[in-house]
């Protein structure tokens, strides 16, 4: 999939009130184990420079492309009969209601307090495009100190693959998804 490198997506869904906001921050950083108070919890870009080739010789790595474009956590629960939430970089919050994440086990029930990490980026055709690179929290369980290659692993089986049929089936659904 092509992308362009000249434009940023503007804001996706509707921004939630503030109290609600901190009361959802608080339990994505409490899932992540994160210990700041501040700042956003998602993992950060390590730009590769020459120093690393040695370390590359000896551990095996991930290595994607960076695209431009705009940094959020998309939180899924069975909030409202499904609904994802997205925190941004600044750590404020926006809603994309009705966005369901069927499971793989039972495609008629919800995941809840299952959480990834990308990027909204704008590709060639003007289109909002989620990147997801990782799987951060499944269905409550915090996965965030297992193997990156099992991460990506149960990405595909649990989110990808149960979502991308769910989209098959439902072309009202895949019609109305914002991303």
């Amino acid at each position: 999939m092509a992308y362009s490198l000249n434009q940023r997506p503007d804001k996706i869904g509707v921004r939630l009130d503030d109290k609600y906001a901190n009361s959802l921050s608080l339990r994505i950083k409490e899932l992540l184990r994160y210990k700041h108070e501040e700042g956003f919890p998602g993992s950060q870009p390590v730009h590769f420079e020459s120093g690393h080739v040695e370390l590359l010789e000896k551990e095996n790595y991930y290595v994607r492309d960076k695209s431009d474009g705009k940094r959020y956590i998309m939180f899924f629960t069975t909030v409202d009969g499904g609904t994802a939430f997205m925190m941004d970089e600044s750590c404020q919050f926006r809603t994309l209601a009705g966005f369901k994440l069927p499971l793989r086990s039972n495609p008629n029930q919800m995941h809840n307090e299952t959480m990834v990490d990308g990027e909204v980026i704008i590709d060639t055709d003007n289109n909002k495009r989620y990147l997801i690179f990782d799987l951060m929290v499944l269905n409550g369980i915090t996965l965030i100190e297992r193997p990156y290659n099992k991460r990506l692993g149960m990405l595909k089986a649990d989110v990808l693959e149960p979502l991308n049929a769910e989209l098959e089936k439902n072309m009202g659904m895949k019609t109305n998804l914002p991303l």
